[in-house]
């Protein structure tokens, strides 16, 4: 992908992460009747547009729904190294696997461990400091 490509692909993200939840939004995106568009989680638990006040209609916006079906969009864990991007279908199954996620360790709860690690670092971990339950 060239730089110009990179850099759409960037804008349009952008511009498809909605700026109360700072999610990227997914179909059915709605429209209130200024033509604001909400994700529909936060439509969900909101009653007039955060953007102007208005009320929501039952529009539709469907170029920007055809718009997020073709995008690709980075994993949250980009940040830990994660690189790679998936389409709308796929990415929340990636990222429900993905092991640059960060966890705790899982028995945090039974003493103050402070390990922090990444998911596909876990049991390595729990095996070293925790061989009682290996």
């Amino acid at each position: 992908m060239d730089d110009s490509s990179r850099a759409l692909g960037e804008v349009l993200l952008k511009e498809l992460e909605y700026p109360v939840c700072m999610q990227y939004m997914v179909p059915p995106i709605k429209l209130c009747t200024n033509g604001h568009n909400i994700c529909r989680k936060c439509r969900e638990s909101v009653h007039f547009c955060p953007t102007c006040r208005a009320e929501f209609s039952e529009i539709r916006y469907m170029v920007m729904e055809n718009i997020v079906r073709r995008q690709n969009y980075p994993c949250v864990n980009r940040q830990n190294g994660f690189l790679g991007s998936f389409c709308i279908q796929n990415i929340a199954k990636h990222q429900d696997v993905c092991v640059y996620e960060k966890i705790k360790c899982p028995f945090h709860l039974l003493k103050k461990y402070s390990w922090n690690g990444f998911k596909n670092d876990v049991k390595e971990h729990a095996k070293a400091v925790h061989p009682i339950f290996f």
